[in-house]
């Protein structure tokens, strides 16, 4: 039983790796492509294109904007690797990631053009940040509720606080945009997002959830903000425009935000196709029932 578990363990992981190295190829192979080439996958908000739509998310174009990307992808999806071995159930992790690859670049995409309508600002945008960003919640809700087994109210609370504080961070990165009611919204936000982190890790201890030593307790609590000190050049550039585009990084938050709810919505998905199955294989019994019961 234990090699046919460390067999699956296994599997997951090598499934985790082929994704990273079809990821990392498909940056590298739009990454030299001639200039004029990869600037059609920008995702220009005037006048986007079904493979922008989704290749703006793959696209750069200075060295230093692909590399910082790569490394950081390849820090998470390391870091996946390391949950799914952990991890007993861990068969969904790769599907999961599979699946938000699939999806949630189409979603960050369409919600940059409608945030782009809203406030009639006209760009190109470009980067993998954003779907890091997705990939960095995706890591935290495995990390709690998988992992850990944190219940979901308390893990919830928790991750939520973490992405308030983000936003605080984010706000302060465009702090020259910021109108006073923006402001007065920040400071109320620092102060509460705090008070529900603190709380949850009091719940956290309380319920013994983190029975591991000291040190542990203090990395895992910690985790979502040394994870972040990692990721924090992608998704807070310096330098944000390149070759009359722009890193999205509105999408960064937006990346976030649906990294955190795909979990759910997968997990969701997952339950009602089980019920699905279940509601076709009693009425195909039923079926098989009433065939016998009129033959006879």
């Amino acid at each position: 039983m234990k090699k046919i578990s460390e067999a699956k363990k296994l599997a997951e992981a090598r499934k985790i790796l082929f994704l990273t190295l079809i990821l990392i190829s498909i940056q590298a192979i739009i990454f030299f492509l001639p200039l004029e080439i990869k600037s059609k996958f920008a995702l220009n908000t005037e006048n986007p294109t079904i493979l922008s739509f989704y290749l703006n998310h793959f696209t750069h174009f200075s060295l230093n904007h692909f590399l910082q990307n790569i490394f950081s992808f390849l820090f998470i999806m390391f870091l996946f690797i390391i949950l799914s071995i952990k991890v007993k159930d861990n068969t969904k992790i790769s599907k999961i990631l599979f699946s938000a690859t699939i999806i949630l670049p189409i979603l960050i995409s369409a919600s940059i053009l409608l945030i782009s309508s809203i406030t009639n600002s006209k760009s190109n945008f470009l980067g993998f940040s954003s779907l890091l960003a997705s990939f960095y919640s995706i890591f935290l809700v495995l990390l709690f509720n998988s992992y850990l087994k944190v219940p979901t109210s308390i893990s919830t609370n928790f991750i939520l606080s973490i992405l308030s504080l983000y936003l605080a961070a984010y706000f302060f990165y465009f702090e020259k945009i910021l109108t006073p009611t923006l402001k007065l919204l920040l400071l109320a936000l620092i102060p509460l997002a705090t008070f529900y982190f603190l709380l949850s890790v009091n719940q956290m201890l309380k319920l013994k959830i983190l029975v591991v030593k000291r040190k542990v307790q203090v990395l895992l609590i910690l985790s979502p903000f040394i994870i972040l000190f990692f990721l924090f050049v992608p998704l807070f550039p310096m330098r944000i425009i390149q070759e009359n585009s722009r890193v999205g990084i509105e999408a960064h938050y937006i990346g976030l935000i649906f990294g955190f709810f795909w979990v759910h919505v997968y997990n969701t998905l997952e339950k009602l196709k089980v019920k699905f199955t279940q509601y076709c294989k009693a009425g195909k019994h039923f079926r098989k029932q009433s065939q016998l019961e009129n033959q006879v």
